[in-house]
């Protein structure tokens, strides 16, 4: 919405610029002309420039012995460079995959989901821990007592269907902090089938 509306903002401006320029956009098209002509003139230049370069090289070859140095070096660049670039992709590939790691579970793999955690049922939805409702599994919304910007105080969860459920002094982020460093704590622990 804000990109489209800055689009539109953008139109006005240049079309209100446009209208004050004396000749309108004729003036704008002729300029843009102008600068193509310019623009092309170089580019025939460094071609002609470029030709007349290649016929002096065939006119007055250089030593044998120039060339094949330059040719030497080149390669010997560009090797170099592929060959870092092969080590850093190789050195960020082991970070990634280091021994000893585990690998991080998203939380759309992850086993010890859907949790209970202070009375609240605890589901992944679109990459995101959601409470529920323990008996019939509706969504819900937090609730903070002290509303506005920052919300303080206690937080109450209640199901539509079902009504109160529970009541924290903390707030939403401060529970969903704490049931997201259980969920690790659980994770590292010895699982029973294991």
């Amino acid at each position: 919405m804000t990109r489209v509306l800055g689009t539109l903002i953008a139109a006005a401006i240049i079309s209100l610029v446009i209208y004050f320029l004396p000749g309108g956009w004729r003036a704008v098209f002729s300029w843009l002309g102008d600068a193509w002509g310019f623009v092309w003139g170089i580019v025939c230049a460094c071609a002609a420039w470029c030709w007349n370069a290649l016929v002096s090289f065939l006119t007055y070859p250089l030593p044998l012995w120039l060339i094949l140095s330059s040719v030497i070096v080149a390669t010997a660049i560009l090797s170099a460079r592929d060959a870092r670039r092969r080590r850093r992709a190789a050195r960020a590939q082991q970070q990634q995959h280091a021994p000893g790691l585990p690998e991080p579970l998203t939380i759309a793999e992850d086993p010890l989901l859907p949790t209970v955690f202070h009375h609240l049922k605890w589901i992944e939805n679109h990459g995101k821990l959601v409470p529920t409702c323990p008996t019939c599994g509706l969504e819900i919304r937090p609730r903070h007592y002290h509303g506005g910007v920052f919300p303080m105080g206690p937080t109450r969860y209640e199901c539509e269907r079902c009504g109160p459920i529970a009541t924290y002094d903390k707030t939403h982020h401060e529970l969903l902090d704490l049931l997201v460093r259980d969920l690790e704590r659980r994770s590292r622990l010895p699982r029973a089938g294991a």
